[in-house]
């Protein structure tokens, strides 16, 4: 392994935020990727629903790690702007410091982290890189697309292969696109894409290497087709979107809902409960 660098709060400051709910197990493998970094986070923040969901595993890790419970709305979005939250009230500075999310069931390339800081030298807003889709744990991974440029279009019609675990965004700019939306069950990397897209003089860089490792595989998916956290995120979604969207935006976006995940948002009402996983 490439020896660690150090990024002091002169420079830029990285904090790594985890959400998670009950999968310890898997927990574990995305620490030990964090872990692995060559350039290791200032901080990493992990966020569960109950102190259950982490217990017991970060006892083999030196990292720096702060163990936080969800305060804010019981799904994704909350656990994630709960951690903004508390990165905020430590200190940290908002115009210096990264955000690195990574799902509890992904992992990271070991170089990862240091080319994204890398590819920030000159204080980008955010940087994106490309995601290895794994179907099932024997498979091999899949190389998926990598964008050179974003648009609103992109994800409002489909996803760009860009979502939670190769966002890499300056904490001042999330914060001036608004967070994470709480009222949105899933499609929340979309979601908060298209408020990011729609920042003034935003600077995007692009890195096309695969240092991502999705695991499109599993039970309690946020992305499980006719589930009912993913349907009444497209519901939702489509609530929200539909009033700006072009008819071949509308067109794209409900074939994909339906050909995708079963669901024709027009036609279905939310229902009750909110789901994190």
């Amino acid at each position: 392994m490439a020896e660690r660098e150090i990024v002091t709060a002169t420079d830029r400051q990285v904090v790594a935020v985890v959400a998670t709910k009950n999968r310890k197990n898997i927990l574990v493998n995305a620490i030990s990727s964090i872990e692995a970094q060559s350039l290791r986070p200032d901080l990493v923040v992990i966020v569960g629903e109950r102190n259950s969901d982490f217990e017991d595993s970060i006892d083999f890790t030196d990292l720096r790690i702060l163990l936080i419970t969800n305060k804010r709305t019981a799904n994704l979005s909350g656990a994630i702007n709960t951690a903004v939250q508390t990165v905020l009230e430590l200190g940290f500075q908002p115009d210096i410091t990264y955000l690195a999310m990574l799902d509890d069931d992904d992992r990271w390339d070991p170089n990862y982290l240091q080319k994204c800081v890398a590819a920030s030298s000159n204080g980008e807003d955010w940087v994106v890189s490309g995601i290895k889709r794994y179907e099932d744990p024997s498979a091999e991974g899949i190389d998926l697309t990598i964008p050179v440029k974003l648009s609103t279009f992109a994800f409002l019609t489909g996803n760009p292969h860009v979502q939670g675990s190769n966002l890499f965004v300056k904490l001042s700019t999330l914060l001036r696109a608004g967070c994470f939306d709480e009222n949105l069950e899933s499609t929340t990397d979309r979601d908060v894409g298209i408020r990011l897209c729609n920042l003034n003089a935003i600077r995007i860089v692009f890195i096309q290497e695969h240092l991502v490792h999705h695991n499109a595989y599993g039970k309690d998916r946020l992305s499980t087709p006719k589930s009912r956290v993913k349907t009444n995120g497209l519901v939702q979604f489509y609530r929200k979107y539909s009033p700006i969207m072009s008819v071949e935006e509308r067109c794209k976006f409900l074939n994909r809902a339906y050909s995708l995940f079963q669901c024709d948002p027009t036609d279905f009402q939310p229902s009750v409960g909110v789901q994190n996983s």
